[in-house]
């Protein structure tokens, strides 16, 4: 899941397991990938696979990974469709608690937080992190960094308009190959929460603040 390290990029940690290992965060990936496992074993079941010890083994071992945040922050777009997008379509979605709801919809804002950029240099986005740093990033799929650059100085309405119009984008959410278009606009409950969660970013609060409230 996509989530962790751009919030820990976000937050100023270098380090993915000193991350990990932060109190907030760590409770925040035990409810957020707790809760998308149950989808998963509901939507693909394996016979003698368990999806949610599977789920909290990743969790101890990226707790483990002395790795850079920065490094391992490559191909949001194609992330986010391989592991979130299918839970966010998900007909058992509607099952999950409000709590799961919430930290998933922070998880997908704090995403779209980290691609909306100050300035673009060439083909690659420079953003701000929540400590004042400037950070480079780049996507194979730049339109979501491109739609979202200069959201700051837009007010609300602007802001919720092109949140809906990321979760509106076929392109963005279909898989290669696939005769079956995909998209998120479906499940209005999620995109108001991200878009709550991700208004608030853009307002000047900080993620790691967002998740301790």
């Amino acid at each position: 899941i996509p989530f962790m390290t751009h919030l820990a990029q976000l937050s100023g940690y270098k380090k993915i397991n000193a991350a990990a290992n932060d109190p907030i965060i760590k409770e925040y990936l035990r409810l957020v990938v707790g809760g998308n496992a149950q989808i998963v074993e509901k939507d693909i079941p394996i016979q003698g696979e368990d999806a949610a010890k599977y789920a909290f083994s990743f969790v101890k071992r990226i707790s483990e990974l002395e790795d850079d945040a920065i490094r391992v922050n490559v191909n949001h777009t194609l992330k986010l469709r391989e592991r979130v997008a299918p839970t966010i379509i998900s007909k058992h979605y509607t099952t999950t608690s409000k709590e799961f709801k919430d930290k998933l919809a922070f998880a997908l804002a704090t995403v779209f937080r980290y691609l909306t950029a100050i300035k673009r240099d060439g083909d690659t986005f420079l953003g701000e992190d929540d400590i004042g740093a400037t950070y480079r990033f780049t996507d194979a799929n730049p339109t979501i960094p491109e739609l979202l650059m200069g959201v700051r100085r837009e007010n609300k309405e602007q802001i919720e308009n092109k949140i809906r119009q990321i979760f509106e984008d076929f392109s963005l959410w279909t898989p290669p190959g696939s005769k079956q278009k995909t998209h998120l606009s479906s499940n209005e409950d999620c995109l108001r929460r991200v878009i709550g969660f991700y208004q608030r970013m853009i307002g000047g609060e900080k993620a790691l603040d967002i998740l301790e409230k």
